[in-house]
C-alpha cells in the first residue's frame, strides 16, 4: 500500500526547531524566571517566539550543518531595557544602594543571555561527545543569527560597562563562570532541558512568560509565585505573574 504526501507530512504549524535552538531559548527563559529570581530581582516581561524561518538553507560551520526549517527568539526579559552610553555616567548621582541594585539589574542581563549559549553548547558538548569549553560556547554563539544577536547585546553591555578592554574581559569571565555554575547545577540543567524539550515540540507561536513560569515552577517545584511588581525607573515598567 503506498501513502500520499499528505499521510506522511508533519502536521501543519508544528515546529522542526532544531533542538539546539530549543536549548539556546530553554536556557535564556529558564535564566531570566529563575536565576533572576534567585538573585532577589524583580519580575520581568517576556515570550519566546517560535516562527517559520523563510530564509531556510545550508550554513557553512562544521557544528550546525543546516539551518532548521524554523527559529526561536526571546524576546523581552531585560531588566535594563535600555543601555546607557556609559554605566560610570548612568550611576554617577545615584546612592551606593541604588548603584548596587543597578549593577545586579545589569549583571543579571549579560548572565542570562550567556546562559543561552551556554545551554546550546553544553547540550551539543552531551549530545556529540564533545569537550565542553568557552571555545565551543563562542564558536556555537557565532554560527547562527540567534547567538550571534545574544553575542552582539553581551558586547554592548561590555562596551557600556567600560572603555578599558581588560575591565570588559575580566567582567564576562566573572559572569561566564557564575553562569556556568548556575546552568550546570543539575537541578537547573534538568529544567533547562524540559523546557527545551517543551519548546522543540511547540506549534509555531507565542509562548507567554506566565507559562514559561509556570512550567518552570511545575517542574522545579516549591517556588513561590511571582507578585505583581513595579520596576524602578531603570528597570522595563512591566507586570509579570
Amino acid at each position: 500500500m503506498t501513502y500520499g504526501h499528505a499521510a506522511i507530512s508533519n502536521p501543519p504549524n508544528i515546529v522542526k526547531l532544531d533542538k539546539s535552538i530549543a536549548y539556546r531559548q530553554a536556557g535564556h527563559a529558564v535564566g531570566i524566571c529563575l536565576g533572576n529570581r534567585l538573585k532577589q530581582l524583580p519580575p520581568v516581561y517576556f515570550q519566546v517566539t517560535l516562527t517559520s524561518r523563510e530564509d531556510a538553507g545550508q550554513i557553512n560551520n562544521r557544528y550546525l550543518p543546516a539551518l532548521s526549517q524554523y527559529n526561536a527568539s526571546v524576546e523581552g526579559g531585560r531588566l535594563v531595557q535600555y543601555l546607557p552610553s556609559s554605566f560610570a555616567e548612568a550611576t554617577r548621582h545615584l546612592t551606593w544602594a541604588q548603584r548596587h541594585e543597578y549593577q545586579c539589574a545589569f549583571d543579571a542581563d549579560v548572565a542570562n543571555l550567556l546562559a543561552g549559549i551556554m545551554a546550546e553548547a553544553y547540550y551539543f558538548s552531551q549530545h556529540e561527545g564533545v569537550a565542553f569549553n568557552a571555545n565551543l560556547v563562542y564558536q556555537l554563539a557565532q554560527s547562527s543569527d540567534g547567538g550571534r544577536a545574544n553575542m552582539d547585546l553581551i558586547n554592548g553591555y561590555l562596551k557600556c560597562w567600560s572603555p578599558d578592554q581588560a575591565d570588559r574581559q575580566k567582567k564576562l569571565a566573572d559572569l561566564f563562570l557564575a553562569t556556568y555554575r548556575f546552568v550546570n547545577e543539575p537541578s537547573n540543567w534538568q529544567t533547562i532541558t524540559f523546557l527545551a524539550d517543551y519548546l522543540w515540540g511547540r506549534p509555531t507561536g507565542v509562548v507567554p512568560c506566565e507559562d514559561i513560569i509556570a512550567l518552570v515552577d511545575s517542574f522545579a517545584g516549591g517556588f513561590t509565585k511571582l507578585c505583581q511588581s513595579e520596576l524602578p525607573g531603570f528597570f522595563m515598567r512591566r507586570k509579570c505573574l
